[in-house]
């Protein structure tokens, strides 16, 4: 039997006689259960409620703990023992509860969108401003370590972005 027939004798039969439809899942199939006017519900069939989308973010995302936050970047620890030292105060990073990211650095100012789930930390796409850069500059490094994070943890008033394959560890500070 074609599909959209089905469906429309069943909806037919409903106005016709007065029914109501309940819907109960079992995994991936359904069950249609017919209901008239004057029956409730069986116990075992919950109503359809549709949640309205909230205005405020997920109340167990805007608890994490990075959310709201500003950093300043220290340093970067490398597995072969190597470190690079950032300019003081120059780079300086912000997570927002709308799970969006800006920075300062040494040139330009980045942002990024950010997904964070207890210590698991993803951020990317980075995009940045476009000014030229007047010598040497950590922009590029700071950006592409960015976009390997793995994972974060935060201890006291310090932030530690852990790289993917433990290539090493961003430091960063809380702001004042």
């Amino acid at each position: 039997m074609d599909k959209n027939k089905f469906y429309i004798g069943l909806i037919v039969f409903i106005v016709v006689f007065g029914g109501v439809i309940a819907i109960k899942s079992f995994s991936t199939k359904s069950a249609l259960t017919v209901i008239g006017p004057d029956q409730t519900l069986p116990e075992t069939v919950a109503p359809i409620v549709e949640e309205q989308p909230s205005e405020t973010t997920n109340p167990t995302v805007s608890a994490h703990p990075l959310l709201n936050t500003t950093w300043v970047w220290q340093k970067t620890t490398y597995l072969n023992g190597t470190e690079t030292i950032a300019p003081a105060g120059k780079f300086v990073i912000t997570f927002k509860d709308d799970m969006t990211l800006s920075s300062t650095t040494d040139c330009n100012g980045i942002f990024s969108k950010f997904i964070v789930d207890d210590e698991i930390l993803s951020i990317g796409p980075i995009a940045s401003t476009k000014m030229a850069c007047a010598g040497e500059t950590l922009e590029t490094l700071y950006t592409q370590e960015l976009g390997r994070t793995a994972s974060h943890v935060i201890k006291g008033k310090e932030l530690r972005l852990i790289l993917l394959k433990d290539a090493g560890v961003m430091v960063f500070n809380e702001a004042l």
